[in-house]
């Protein structure tokens, strides 16, 4: 939902410079706005109507995706989500799915995701891959402390820590043998 509403924020702000100025350009097109005041204000309020819309119209689609994920991880289906990690729109949600249910078979897959172009997608990745907890995962975890992104690079030195502190818990009773 976040990502849903800094969408609608950002196509706003954008649009927001050009609505303001479609009643300039609509009478330099030959629009005829003299005498009626209120076609500039109606053009405007149709564009911006329409931006509304495209919003809106873009977090809905954000919650029936998110709700196609939350199904798949109540049933369990681990291969529905594998699937859904290969589409880009549902990649994000499917990876802290995956990251959630914590299952071993999810390993190879997020590894293969970790080369995602969406720096949102690689950070829910490498949670996952740390909440699952699999020392396959460490070496490719190594890689993206690499990333171009802070934050994953930053999410990706959590999991490693997850991971090894799950390997090498503190005080195993190993310590009077």
């Amino acid at each position: 939902m976040k990502s849903g509403r800094l969408v609608a924020a950002a196509i706003t702000l954008a649009a927001s410079s050009w609505i303001m100025a479609v009643p300039a350009q609509a009478s330099t097109r030959g629009y005829d706005t003299s005498g009626n005041p209120w076609t500039g204000l109606l053009i405007t309020i149709l564009i911006l109507l329409a931006v509304i819309a495209f919003a809106l119209a873009y977090m809905c689609m954000d919650r029936l995706e998110q709700r196609r994920i939350d199904v798949k991880k109540k049933r369990g289906d681990i291969d529905g989500l594998i699937k859904a990690l290969r589409v880009p729109w549902l990649s994000t949600k499917a990876a802290r799915a995956l990251g959630e249910i914590g299952d071993e078979r999810a390993i190879e897959p997020l590894i293969q995701a970790l080369s995602c172009r969406s720096a949102e997608t690689r950070e829910a990745v490498v949670d996952a891959l740390g909440n699952i907890g699999d020392q396959r995962a460490v070496e490719k975890l190594n890689a993206a402390l690499d990333d171009r992104y802070v934050s994953v690079r930053e999410h990706a030195r959590s999991s490693i820590e997850k991971i090894r502190s799950r390997a090498h818990p503190a005080g195993n009773g190993n310590a009077g043998a």
